[in-house]
C-alpha cells in the first residue's frame, strides 16, 4: 500500500503532549491541523480526521510508549508520520497527478520526474537512518535484558552455593523479600570464608583457597562480593529462563566477546550444559509452542 509521508514537529519539552502515546498524538487536535495545512499546501489535499485513524509513526515505537520517550531515543527534530492513501486519498492522488501531467510540457515533466527522484533519495536516507536508530533501540533493549538474564542467574547461583556449602542463615518469610534477604546473607557469609583476605594473607594465598573451596573460577569472586548488587539490576524480566539468556548470548553482538564468555561460563556451571545446548533447548521449546 503507498503511504503519505509527511513531516510533523513533536511536541515541546514538558508539554503536556508529551504525555500521549504516539497514535494519541498524531490524532490530536493541533496535530490534525498541522497535517492539514502540509497535505494542503504541498499536494493540495484536504485531509479528514477518519484520514488519520490507520496513520503512523516511523518507526514504530514500543507498546505503551509516551512521546516523551519515544522523542527522546528517535533524537530528532521531525517525526515522520505515515498516512495510507486508500479510498478518497487514492483517487484525489490519482486526479492530482492526471490533472498536472495533462498540463505540463515535455521539459516540465521531466523537471518534476527529476524533482521526485530526488524527493525519494531523501526519503530513501531518511528511511535508512530511522531503520540504524530502530536497531539502535533493538539493540539497547538486548542489553537490558541481559542484565536482567544476569541477575537471574546470579540468583539461581548463590541458592546453589547455599545448598552446596549447606550455608545456614537467619530469616523467615517465603516471600520474595525474605528470600532476597537470605540470600545477600548467604553471599556474605560465603565472602567473609572464602572471599575476604585475612590478617597477612597474599592474594595467591587467597585465590587459592576460594579455588580450592568454592570451585568456582576466580573471575566469578566479584558476583559473591557484589551480589546485592548485581541483583537489584533485575526489573520485569526477571522469571526469563537459562535458555533464553542462552538465547541471547547466542546473538551476533554478544556471541564468542566477553558478555558471552563471563556468563556462558557462569551458566554453564549452574546449568551443566554448554551456552550452545541451552540455545538449542530454548528453540525446541518456541517450536513447540
Amino acid at each position: 500500500m503507498v503511504n503519505f509521508a509527511i513531516e510533523l514537529t513533536p511536541p515541546r519539552p514538558g508539554s503536556r503532549r508529551m504525555d500521549l502515546s504516539p497514535g494519541s498524538f498524531v490524532k490530536s487536535d493541533k496535530s490534525f491541523e498541522a497535517l492539514t495545512k502540509r497535505s494542503k499546501s504541498a499536494i493540495n489535499l484536504n485531509l479528514s480526521r477518519g484520514d488519520l485513524e490507520n496513520a503512523t509513526v516511523h518507526p514504530r515505537p514500543r507498546s505503551q510508549e509516551v512521546m516523551a520517550t519515544y522523542v527522546e531515543e528517535m533524537r530528532s527534530s521531525k517525526l515522520l508520520v505515515l498516512i495510507p492513501a486508500e479510498g478518497k486519498l487514492e483517487h484525489a492522488a490519482q486526479k492530482l497527478y492526471q490533472s498536472q501531467c495533462s498540463e505540463k510540457t515535455l521539459a516540465e515533466r521531466l523537471e518534476a520526474l527529476e524533482s521526485i527522484v530526488a524527493q525519494q533519495q531523501t526519503f530513501s536516507a531518511q528511511q535508512q537512518t530511522l531503520l540504524e536508530q530502530q536497531q539502535s533501540r533493538l539493540d539497547e533493549d538486548d542489553r537490558i535484558k541481559l542484565k536482567a538474564y544476569g541477575g537471574n542467574l546470579v540468583i539461581k547461583l548463590m541458592e546453589h552455593l547455599q545448598e552446596e556449602h549447606d550455608v545456614k542463615v537467619a530469616g523467615q518469610g517465603n516471600d520474595t523479600k525474605a528470600c532476597k534477604k537470605r540470600l545477600v546473607r548467604v553471599a556474605e557469609s560465603l565472602w567473609d570464608q572464602y572471599g575476604k583476605a585475612k590478617k597477612g594473607e597474599q592474594q595467591d594465598q587467597l585465590t587459592a583457597k576460594w579455588s580450592k573451596n568454592m570451585r568456582l573460577d576466580v573471575k566469578y569472586m566479584n558476583v559473591v562480593r557484589d551480589f546485592e548488587t548485581l541483583v537489584a539490576r533485575r526489573n520485569a524480566f526477571a522469571h526469563e529462563t537459562s535458555e533464553e539468556f542462552a538465547k541471547l548470548l547466542m546473538r551476533e553482538q554478544f556471541y564468542q566477546k566477553n558478555a558471552y564468555y563471563y556468563w556462558g561460563g557462569l551458566l554453564e556451571y549452574v546449568e551443566g550444559k554448554s551456552v550452545e545446548e541451552l540455545a538449542d533447548m530454548a528453540m525446541e521449546i518456541s517450536v513447540g509452542l
